[in-house]
């Protein structure tokens, strides 16, 4: 069989704590990933700094798709 290299990368968003273990596991298996992390979230609690700093030093990309993880659909387009 003639496999062929594929590059995965997988995304996680809201920046539950939980996000901890699913980054120890990853790590384990050297898989990529990126965890947005809101600075708040209104729904589900969010990591706090030093919890950020060690997914960040295990290798994973940070990034934000929101700073407090509203729900665009639910806010004034000019708040938008």
């Amino acid at each position: 069989m003639n496999l062929k290299k594929a590059i995965i990368n997988f995304s996680f968003a809201d920046g539950h704590p939980n996000d901890l273990k699913v980054a120890n596991l990853l790590k384990k298996y050297s898989l990529k990933a990126t965890f947005y992390i809101p600075v708040q979230n209104p729904e589900n609690p969010v990591m706090n700094a030093s919890q950020i700093q060690k997914i960040q030093s295990m290798g994973f990309e940070i990034g934000s798709h929101g700073l407090t993880h509203r729900r665009l659909t639910r806010i004034p387009l000019e708040e938008v």
